[in-house]
């Protein structure tokens, strides 16, 4: 099943809400298909809203949403057939859980499905390691409480800050003393991002977003310059297999990463 920036709520009875801002059709068929292969229950899709910013778009399409879980969704990411049910499942045997968060891989490393594993717990340092975006699961009260989703950061968002909110909304949880739990046995599939001259400029954008994140968060000096580095000693290791295009896009996560550290701008309180 493909998602185009959608905002899912599925229910333990395999009823699916599907919140949106827009719809791409093909995309739209997809979901209903899988939707009526897959679930018992029934589904919904409601919430088209005028163009703006993801977190903005969210924050407006959560004040909609009826269901227990919210799960975050990428336009070019994938499930597994049996990913929703995990979810439910790993909810309901670890209620303290406030988010959940898959194993991340590409399509073409697809993995086959693994017992339910023990999850680990996150603390703030390990969410930036262990939590891509486009597999966070989260229970929506948990979100209500330490939400929204700050409007200026994300896609769309009226500043350079174009990236961190979803890892800013888990800070938020682990400071509030909710659980953060990496569940391996949930698996969401991501394709390769392409180094063409548009994705570079959305993977700079991205890097900006990231040290206003660290900036916002109260990180210390020494993992916000590992931030800055780490691109670079991955670029080493990446070169063999990926050639030009690990180093134009691991230039492109240094520069934006380097651009907002040195960034003047006041991080609001």
């Amino acid at each position: 099943m493909r998602c185009w920036n959608v905002f899912f709520l599925a229910w333990p009875g395999r009823n699916i809400e599907i919140l949106n801002s827009f719809w791409e059709t093909r995309i739209f068929r997809d979901i209903l298909i899988h939707c009526c292969k897959n679930t018992k229950g029934c589904f919904r899709a409601k919430g088209f809203l005028a163009p703006c910013g993801l977190s903005e778009a969210r924050n407006r399409l959560l004040t909609m949403a009826t269901g227990e879980y919210v799960i975050l969704a990428d336009d070019d990411c994938h499930y597994a057939p049996d990913s929703f049910a995990r979810m439910v499942c790993y909810a309901e045997r670890y209620p303290e859980a406030a988010a959940l968060i898959a194993k991340g891989s590409p399509e073409t490393d697809a993995f086959p499905a693994a017992k339910l594993e023990s999850p680990t717990r996150l603390s703030r340092y390990g969410v930036f390691k262990n939590a891509p975006s486009w597999c966070i699961f989260l229970r929506r009260d948990a979100l209500i409480t330490v939400g929204p989703f700050d409007e200026d950061m994300g896609i769309g968002a009226p500043t350079p800050w174009q990236s961190g909110e979803e890892t800013d909304i888990l800070l938020r949880l682990i400071t509030a003393g909710k659980a953060v739990y990496r569940a391996p046995s949930i698996r969401v599939f991501h394709d390769a991002l392409p180094a063409t001259d548009s994705t570079l400029v959305k993977i700079e954008a991205y890097g900006m977003g990231r040290m206003y994140l660290l900036r916002k968060q109260g990180f210390p000096i020494w993992f916000r310059l590992v931030n800055i580095i780490y691109p670079l000693c991955v670029l080493i290791l990446e070169f063999p297999r990926h050639r030009l295009n690990a180093v134009r896009s691991r230039l492109a996560v240094f520069k934006g990463r380097i651009k907002g550290f040195i960034s003047n701008i006041k991080i609001p309180k």
